[in-house]
């Protein structure tokens, strides 16, 4: 069994078929019962938009199944005016251009808003995990938020070659966060694996996380 994804202007999109053990399971199922169900994964291409038809092949059969529409994406590859402009890569695919952080002087309780600017490097097939953290003079993990890039919206897979991203992240001071200096890590992770994409900076990896600004709390 293969599933077919195509369009009107492009007959191929894609096609899927069965892991092997699925096709064991259905040849199995088949000698038993007339009617089986089988379940497919198909991931769409990032730059795909408008209606989608899908076709099932079984053999030297073809049936069409239906269509979907697929929604047009809002993209941009101009940059906008960033606070605090930088350069680093993250893995192969990913570029950070700068962050904006507000405010820079919190007190306890306050919440922190940060919003990353990235450059999409190439097409990704895996999605990949944000982590933004609020470390205390101890290094220690005092607020934290991991998401898919905006809030789940735009996951790497969906990203172009060329795209900026803007992706924002809010991170809480402690209602009894002590008097100091506390400073934000971020980085990049596949949640499937646990792995952290490595980073470098002017041309050198580093680590696989990048500090940015301090915050004081007075």
């Amino acid at each position: 069994v293969i599933l077919q994804v195509a369009q009107r202007a492009f007959p191929f999109i894609g096609a899927w078929t069965l892991r092997a053990e699925a096709r064991a399971q259905l040849s199995r199922e088949v000698e038993t019962s007339d009617l089986v169900r089988q379940d497919f994964s198909a991931r769409i291409p990032a730059d795909t938009s408008g209606e989608i038809f899908l076709r099932a092949r079984v053999g030297d059969s073809t049936v069409e199944l239906g269509s979907v529409r697929v929604a047009e994406i809002a993209r941009t590859t101009i940059a906008p005016t960033i606070a605090h402009q930088l350069s680093a890569r993250f893995g192969d695919n990913i570029e950070l251009l700068g962050y904006d952080l507000t405010p820079t002087r919190a007190r306890a309780g306050e919440t922190i808003r940060l919003i990353l600017y990235w450059r999409a490097l190439n097409p990704m097939s895996t999605s990949y995990t944000v982590f933004a953290h609020l470390l205390d003079n101890h290094n220690q993990i005092v607020g934290q938020h991991d998401s898919i890039p905006a809030s789940g919206a735009r996951p790497t897979t969906s990203w172009v070659a060329g795209e900026v991203i803007a992706d924002e992240y809010h991170l809480q001071l402690n209602d009894n966060a002590l008097r100091g200096n506390y400073q934000i890590e971020i980085g990049w992770y596949d949640a499937a694996t646990r792995a952290r994409l490595p980073v470098a900076s002017r041309g050198a990896e580093t680590s696989d996380h990048l500090l940015l600004s301090e915050i004081e709390v007075p």
